[in-house]
């Protein structure tokens, strides 16, 4: 049933918001009282009314993630009202833009100067491993492989021989290269070994930017005169669990 033929079943908006809010409470959500909300009301007229379901879930997200809410809570949450409706889990496009909303909301509140490097402004490790929960929690819930959707992009300056004031021009150098190419999201960080990592969507534009990459950090190496120091840069699998792959990209 789409959410246009839904509309026709004759339920109430208030009616499915309280079919919807006792089965959430009574299965996944743990704070009764901060449930109700301005979003809610919008995600059950687009359910009823066929209104844009994903602008709803969007917005639902960026309220769930300002609020403190978890992700798999405000999912399973999600989830339930789909359950009423149409006894499936909510499409696939719905969950990316709730979860993608709600990443954005809750990493606006803790992004940090602990979880940025002072030196290139790019993300530490702490901070991926916060996206790396989000990225796998979110296949947990659409059941898509996440090394169908994502890949890591591992960039490494093998200049260790190198006096320290060249090296620091070299990090400075990829960490501008990476957040010009990389320039929709992409979750980009510098480990303390000193290399840098992109989490990165396996679409049409992947080796695009790959080749970017590498053009313009031998562009800029050339220029700065630091081009005696190798850049490599390659493409690694996504384990298929999280504590995997925290532990990979921890060992690069």
């Amino acid at each position: 049933m789409t959410l246009s033929e839904r509309a026709q079943t004759g339920m109430s908006a208030a009616f499915l918001s309280e079919q919807w809010r006792a089965a959430s409470h009574a299965s996944t959500w743990r704070t009764p009282g901060d449930w109700h909300s301005p979003a809610v009301g919008n995600m059950v007229r687009a359910a009823l009314e066929g209104m844009d379901a994903e602008a709803a879930a969007a917005a639902l997200g960026t309220e769930r993630g300002q609020q403190g809410v978890g992700l798999i809570e405000g999912l399973d949450d999600l989830s339930e009202l789909f359950g009423i409706l149409s006894n499936e889990k909510p499409p696939y496009a719905v969950v990316r833009a709730f979860a993608r909303e709600w990443s954005e909301a809750t990493v606006g509140g803790i992004l940090t100067r602990a979880s940025t490097d002072q030196l290139t402004g790019v993300a530490t490790l702490d901070y991926l491993v916060v996206r790396l929960h989000e990225i796998y929690a979110e296949a947990a819930c659409t059941k898509v492989a996440v090394n169908d959707e994502y890949c890591i992009v591992v960039t490494e300056a093998n200049d260790d021989q190198f006096p320290r004031w060249q090296r620091i021009m070299r990090k400075s150098l990829v960490a501008r290269v990476l957040r010009s190419v990389f320039s929709r999201g992409q979750p980009i960080a510098v480990l303390p070994s000193g290399n840098f990592v992109v989490i990165a969507r396996r679409d049409e534009c992947l080796d695009e930017w790959i080749a970017r990459v590498r053009v313009e950090l031998a562009h800029s190496a050339r220029e700065e005169a630091t081009d005696d120091a190798t850049v490599t840069v390659r493409v690694d699998d996504m384990p298929a669990q999280e504590f995997d792959a925290v532990e990979l990209i921890s060992e690069l």
